[in-house]
């Protein structure tokens, strides 16, 4: 859950983003997890860490208020069709996997059966595809704090059940 200490300046700013990312290091392995949104769509933003190499180097697939969708890197963002909306409750599962063709993004929404895919060929997205870095989730604060769950997280061949099995820790600690 992102508090009021932070707002929406990504890894490295005065009010950054709550983040939660993995301790080992990823390189083009298939992430997929379940979330269960537990804020208002008006005041959400939702991120899924696609990669995290630095500060200066990191992409995330995120959902914003109003229930879009979208991809955003160290240095731009593309909005992305053809993925379901969520509100309020509503359980998604979310497969994000590099192929040869570029990055190909799942979402099923669980409560509305409502399900889209799509590929992104951005270059600027893939450039960080071949490097190794951390996943993981992230949360912003609008005018209140984004708040979600995350569980069935699976990393490549890993099942596991939390971030804490494949060694979580807390990347942005001034949530409140």
């Amino acid at each position: 859950e992102a508090g009021s200490n932070n707002g929406n300046t990504h890894f490295n700013g005065e009010k950054p983003q709550a983040f939660v990312l993995s301790e080992n290091d990823y390189t083009n392995e298939t992430f997929k997890a379940t979330l269960k949104l537990d804020s208002d769509i008006s005041d959400a933003r939702v991120q899924i860490v696609t990669k995290f190499v630095d500060t200066s180097e990191w992409s995330f697939l995120g959902f914003n208020t109003g229930g879009r969708w979208f991809l955003q890197w160290a240095n731009g963002w593309e909005a992305l069709g053809g993925l379901p909306s969520a509100s309020q409750g509503d359980v998604l599962e979310i497969s994000i996997s590099y192929e040869d063709n570029g990055c190909k993004i799942s979402v099923e929404n669980k409560t509305t059966g409502a399900e889209g895919s799509v590929t992104t060929t951005n270059e600027n997205f893939l450039a960080l595809k071949g490097k190794s870095g951390k996943v993981g989730f992230g949360a912003s604060h609008w005018s209140v704090g984004t708040a979600y769950y995350f569980g069935d997280v699976k990393v490549g061949n890993a099942d596991r059940s939390d971030m804490a099995n494949i060694g979580a820790n807390t990347v942005v600690t001034n949530n409140d």
